[in-house]
C-alpha cells in the first residue's frame, strides 16, 4: 500500500511527541513492505519563499515544506494555510496516488485544509489525536492555571490564549494582555490575535475538515474517551468511530 504521513515534523526536524509518533509508525509500516511517504511544514528562512525539498530517509521519502511566517503571525494561520494545502495536492500529483493518508497532528500551525487536499486525491484520511488541537489552541485541554477545560467556547478560548502560563509571568506585559483582550472582544475577525469571533470561525472550519476524516485513532484509552465526548463541539453528525489504545494501530 502507498502510504503519506501528515505530521510537525520529523526527526531530525522536530524531536517531539508527535514527530516521534509519526517516525515510529512510518518506519514500522516500511519494514512491513508498505511504500511511505511524509510530508511536513518546517519554519523558513529570511525570504517569504515557498520551498519543498525531498530526500530519501531510512526508507522512506519526507518532504518537508519550508514556509516563511507571515508578518504578524495571522491567528487563522494556526490552523489553515492555503499553501500547505496547494503544496500536499502537487505532492499528491507528483509522487500519488496515495492510498491512506495517516494525520499525526493537525492545527499548531498544520493546516486542517490538508485533510480536503488529500480527500480530493481519493486517499482513506486517517487521524491520529496525538494531542487535542481540534479542540483546544493550547493543545492539551488545559487552561492557563493548568485546570482542566470542559471544552471550547469561542470567547473562553479567545480569553484563555491571552492569559500567560504560571511559568512566563512578568507584571507589565500581563496588563497590556489584559488591555488587547478588551479591545478584540470588539475587533470581531478584524485582526490577527485571537477574539471570539476568530475562534468561532476556527470551529467552523475544523468542523468540516473533521467531517472528512475516515477514521480516528487515539494512542491511549483517556485520549479516546475524551475525544469522543469533544466530538459533538468539534464536528457534526455521528462519524467515525474513535479507536484508541494498543488495538488502535493501523494494519
Amino acid at each position: 500500500m502507498r502510504i503519506l504521513f501528515v505530521t510537525r515534523g520529523f526527526p531530525p526536524e522536530g524531536r517531539w511527541g508527535s514527530e516521534g509518533y509519526a517516525h515510529d509508525l512510518a518506519l514500522g509500516l516500511a519494514a512491513e513492505g508498505h511504500e511511505v511517504e511524509v510530508f511536513f511544514p518546517v519554519p523558513g528562512g529570511g525570504s517569504a519563499r515557498v520551498g519543498q525539498r525531498s530526500r530519501p530517509l531510512g526508507g522512506i521519502w519526507i518532504h518537508p515544506l519550508e514556509l516563511q511566517r507571515r508578518p504578524g503571525k495571522p491567528f487563522r494561520d494556526s490552523y489553515e494555510d492555503p499553501r500547505q494545502d496547494q503544496a500536499l495536492a502537487e505532492l499528491c500529483e507528483r509522487r500519488g496516488p496515495f492510498q491512506r493518508v495517516h494525520f499525526t497532528a493537525l492545527g499548531g500551525e498544520v493546516s486542517f485544509g490538508l485533510v480536503r487536499a488529500a480527500k480530493d486525491h481519493g486517499a482513506e484520511v486517517l487521524v491520529h489525536l496525538t494531542e487535542f488541537l481540534p479542540w483546544c489552541h493550547r493543545g492539551q485541554l488545559l487552561d492557563a492555571e493548568l485546570d482542566d477545560c470542559t471544552g471550547p467556547e469561542p470567547r473562553k478560548c479567545a480569553a484563555c490564549v491571552l492569559r500567560p502560563g504560571p511559568w512566563g509571568r512578568r507584571g507589565v506585559v500581563d496588563r497590556m494582555r489584559r488591555v488587547a483582550q478588551r479591545v478584540l472582544f470588539t475587533l470581531g475577525e478584524r485582526t490577527a490575535l485571537a477574539s471570539p469571533a476568530a475562534f468561532a470561525l476556527r470551529e467552523v472550519e475544523v468542523a468540516a475538515a473533521l467531517a472528512r476524516v475516515d477514521r480516528f485513532f487515539a494512542p491511549s484509552e483517556a485520549i479516546g474517551l475524551r475525544a469522543v465526548e469533544l466530538r459533538p463541539a468539534g464536528r457534526p453528525g455521528r462519524g467515525p468511530a474513535v479507536r484508541s489504545g494498543p488495538s488502535a494501530r493501523p494494519a
